[in-house]
């Protein structure tokens, strides 16, 4: 009887290990229905909503704009996805375009009232089909690709005051804000120069419209050799991350009671930083290899010609991205999170913090002046031989630093290095992300296992 209550016992461990762990299997969400308004025309469809099960009340959503005739309810299910929002306290909303209102046509709603209403209405059926009402109340963080882009950047625009901030990818249309509050809401434009589908000159006026005529707070992002596909998942991540990270209040969380929207910290654009321009105007490309970054009040020229940022943690990513050698497919620098499944880690833990010189030599390592590692703002401490001299061709110019972040949240290392090539001082930049989460509360099975081992250890201490 005893060896039967033992197995049962083991087979509850293991399940409950299954169920509170869920490693590497996606949860998915759920659909529900939803009206929409475009243009005085209104259709019904079915969005997905994923939300944290193990948060307490959720903080607020993104919401995933399609492109043309894109669906992105995929979202919804992606591993990497659910683990960046889970470390926010946030939930994800996918969509599809296509079929909608003749066949993938616009959805946001042409007026500031119909995309205040389609808006409550994706977060009131989100917030109905999962039981968490306060998802009614919840801000959003908007982004999308290609026509999903300009959705974006148009509910932004149109309903500013529920909006955190929103990421533009190779779109090739732009609403133009006319509201201060809309002028307000930090964006970020990305621009394929390879892109032959809505051409880099695209995005590159919808930057022009919001900064340099409006004085928007937005930046851009270039990306060298890429044409119309997705941006780096970590440029996005770290911008959505910083922004929420700046502009929700402390202590508060989406209230349970209808018609209750959560209030926004407002943008004050003299907080952030400025990050100067690589001129995209014409090919080919002259950049700037090395843009400066500086607080918004240390900068020296017209403030609107430059790209505006947060915080000086997006800055230097913005920076890492647009630098031109870090576009490039053989860059001379990668840095990179070694070991973590998805990102994701417990806060406390620790993991190999990888930083890869490729194009080193021993002879050239002695040209190297500095480098230099953050977390976010921060700048870490490294031994003087971080970057080892050896003969085994693998491990040169390469430095592993085993490192314990002491927050949670979304965290972005970014590395940086000069070097000497020639009589030329060169500069280069990478960064990638971490997702820190705070460690789930005892299982069932680690209470059960520690009670066994306590009969266990009570019957022989009897015998």
């Amino acid at each position: 009887m005893l060896i039967i209550r033992t197995r049962f016992v083991r087979a509850l461990c293991v399940l409950s290990l299954v169920i509170v762990l869920g490693v590497g299997n996606p949860t998915f969400g759920e659909s529900y229905t939803v009206e929409l308004v475009h243009d005085g025309q209104t259709q019904t469809f079915q969005p997905d909503v994923w939300v944290p099960d193990d948060v307490d009340r959720v903080r607020g959503m993104l919401i995933h704009f399609p492109g043309r005739g894109g669906d992105t309810r995929y979202d919804i299910a992606d591993i990497t996805t659910q683990e960046f929002a889970r470390t926010l306290g946030f939930g994800v909303i996918g969509l599809q375009d296509t079929g909608l209102f003749g066949g993938g046509g616009d959805y946001q709603g042409a007026t500031t009232e119909e995309v205040d209403l389609n808006l409550q209405a994706f977060l009131d059926g989100a917030a109905a089909v999962s039981n968490r009402p306060e998802i009614s109340n919840a801000p959003i963080a908007a982004y999308g690709f290609s026509k999903g882009g300009w959705v974006a950047s148009s509910v932004a625009g149109l309903a500013p005051s529920r909006v955190i901030c929103f990421l533009s990818d190779k779109s090739g249309y732009w609403y133009q804000p006319t509201t201060a509050e809309s002028q307000n809401v930090p964006g970020l434009f990305v621009t394929g120069i390879m892109d032959r589908t809505v051409t880099f000159n695209k995005p590159v006026g919808a930057f022009d419209t919001w900064r340099k005529i409006n004085g928007a707070a937005v930046g851009i992002a270039i990306d060298l050799d890429v044409g119309h596909s997705y941006t780096n998942s970590d440029l996005k991540w770290t911008f959505i991350a910083q922004n929420i990270n700046a502009r929700y209040p402390a202590g508060q969380v989406p209230s349970l009671n209808p018609g209750e929207p959560l209030q926004l910290k407002s943008v004050d654009q003299s907080d952030g930083w400025l990050v100067d321009l690589n001129q995209v105007i014409t090919r080919p490309l002259p950049p700037i290899p090395w843009p400066e970054v500086v607080p918004y009040d240390s900068y020296t020229e017209d403030a609107n010609q430059a790209s505006w940022v947060i915080n000086e943690t997006m800055a230097r990513t913005l920076r890492a991205h647009n630098e031109t050698d870090a576009n490039a497919n053989a860059g001379p620098l990668d840095v990179w999170a070694s070991g973590l499944d998805y990102g994701r880690m417990e806060l406390g833990d620790s993991f190999d913090l990888v930083v890869s010189l490729g194009f080193m030599s021993p002879v050239d390592l002695q040209n190297i002046q500095q480098i230099e590692l953050y977390d976010g703002s921060e700048l870490i401490d490294i031994p003087d031989d971080f970057l080892s001299i050896s003969d085994d061709l693998f491990s040169i110019g390469r430095g592993v630093l085993e490192y314990t972040p002491t927050t949670q949240g979304v965290h972005t290392f970014i590395a940086e290095i000069t070097y000497l090539d020639g009589d030329t001082i060169e500069r280069s930049a990478d960064y990638c992300t971490v997702f820190v989460q705070v460690p789930e509360p005892a299982s069932l099975c680690m209470f059960v296992a520690a009670s066994l081992a306590m009969l266990h250890k009570r019957r022989h201490a009897s015998k």
